[in-house]
């Protein structure tokens, strides 16, 4: 109700997005958890992106999930309702709980300009 369309699953699939939508990198202050995504699909809705979302689904029948389901429901709750009061104010203010101050990366693949 939230971002006024229908979200499937909140983590069970890959999100494709556009390089040049996220190159402004404003996932960077988003929590290094299991909310990443949630924020990631506010994030999409307010800044009026376009992602394709492919759906992906396993089993593992000799693990027990280590999701704790109340606490990350709450938790997701909350997330939610600071979106709909703040909406780009909440996205863009500092959500993480341990802050890094570089994230490195090393890049396996880059197009060069003018190949096919």
């Amino acid at each position: 109700m939230v971002v006024h369309r229908k979200i499937y699953d909140l983590g069970s699939g890959l999100n494709m997005y556009k390089v040049n939508s996220l190159e402004s990198e404003y996932y960077l202050k988003f929590p290094d958890n299991l909310t990443f995504n949630c924020y990631m699909l506010l994030a999409i809705n307010c800044y009026k992106q376009k992602i394709k979302f492919f759906p992906i689904s396993w089993r593992e029948d000799d693990q027990v999930s280590n999701v704790k389901m109340v606490s990350q429901a709450f938790n997701t709750f909350k997330l939610v309702l600071s979106y709909l009061f703040k909406r780009k104010r909440y996205l863009q203010s500092e959500l993480r709980t341990k802050i890094v101050s570089d994230y490195n990366f090393e890049t396996i693949y880059e197009k060069k300009k003018g190949s096919k």
